[in-house]
């Protein structure tokens, strides 16, 4: 298969790019283990075991993997005693039999302490010390580890948040995900009145969700309009396709319904301008659009027979982008 193309972005311009491979370079961060919080003081990561103000008396290695047992090295030979607890039964996996075999024997006889095929259920810490809770990975009872410091180096993964996600369709929209943690705001940038952001986005629900139904009203013309096209050129046994009267029984059905969702809009839009649309109403504008868009657009693309699943008719693109309208804004049929 060809490559495919990648979006690449800059501050000035938008370009597309293609290549076999595509290497996304965004940095890693520690990957974190469930029960063990790092507070970079007594529980740390790699970062923060190169910046411990003094030699701990005894610090505790999660992970068997590179980078712990050389941190853990070095610690050693500066005076501290090192207890390496890894859940598999062996060091350095993934690397070869042998590598492993010599590296454990240097480090044993650096004077390093192997917990091997165990796992670290919790992280308590005290003041100056963390107490760990551990058990056999396969099973057992549990026991404590009291440490000064707790070295948390169990892998990596890679810094994607923020990334365009990888959506079915509506590819002509950025889809990122959005974290705020630790965030401070200045009292003179708060829009409105303080906690109270939930009352303001229920008060434009109305607005949002008769957006949500023009969007969608539209989107099933437009699947309408292609299917009726398609069908007029589309010949089978001798006949355009829109000459059988299963197909023109089809179309019937949905003008009938473009019609009345017409009228449906023009109806909600006119009391929306006057204010006087209630969130039920715009609600219920929202459920019957959406509904109605797939369902037009699944039998534009059934007219359309084998082609309609080949995205070089517009028609796959309107089935694709359909989905989502009757998730986003809520998904009335739960309500």
């Amino acid at each position: 298969m060809p490559p495919s193309p990648a979006p690449t972005r800059s501050k000035s311009t938008d370009r597309t790019v293609t290549a076999k491979n595509i290497v996304i370079a965004t940095g890693s961060s520690v990957t974190p283990l469930p029960g063990v919080e790092i507070d970079q003081k007594v529980v740390v990561d790699s970062t923060g075991a190169l910046e411990l103000p003094k030699v701990p008396e005894h610090l505790v290695v999660i992970g068997g993997g590179v980078i712990g047992l050389e941190l853990g090295s070095v610690w050693r030979r500066l005076g501290a005693k090192v207890t390496c607890v890894e859940f598999l039964d062996q060091i350095l996996p993934g690397f070869d039999g042998d590598v492993r075999k010599e590296a454990n024997k240097i480090m044993k006889k650096q004077g390093i302490e192997f917990r091997l095929g165990t796992k670290v259920t919790a992280a308590k810490v005290n003041g100056s010390k963390a107490v760990l809770t551990v058990e056999p990975a396969k099973g057992g009872a549990a026991e404590t580890i009291e440490a000064d410091c707790v070295l948390v180096s169990i892998g990596r993964r890679p810094n994607t948040e923020g990334l365009g996600l990888d959506k079915i369709g509506l590819h002509g929209n950025d889809t990122s995900e959005l974290f705020f943690d630790e965030v401070k705001l200045p009292a003179d940038r708060l829009l409105g009145a303080e906690n109270a952001g939930f009352i303001m986005l229920m008060s434009q629900l109305p607005q949002e969700r008769l957006s949500i139904a023009v969007q969608a009203q539209g989107s099933a013309q437009r699947a309408f309009d292609e299917a009726v096209k398609f069908t007029r050129d589309r010949k089978a046994f001798g006949r355009t396709v829109i000459e059988f009267q299963n197909t023109r029984f089809t179309l019937a059905d949905m003008a009938t319904q473009l019609q009345v969702g017409w009228a449906h809009l023009d109806w909600a839009i006119a009391r929306h301008v006057a204010g006087k649309l209630t969130p039920a109403e715009a609600s219920a504008a929202k459920l019957w659009h959406s509904e109605m868009q797939f369902a037009l657009c699944d039998a534009a693309l059934q007219l359309h027979g084998g082609a309609g699943y080949m995205n070089e008719y517009p028609i796959a693109r309107l089935w694709r982008d359909a989905r989502v309208t009757r998730i986003y804004g809520r998904d009335l049929r739960k309500s």
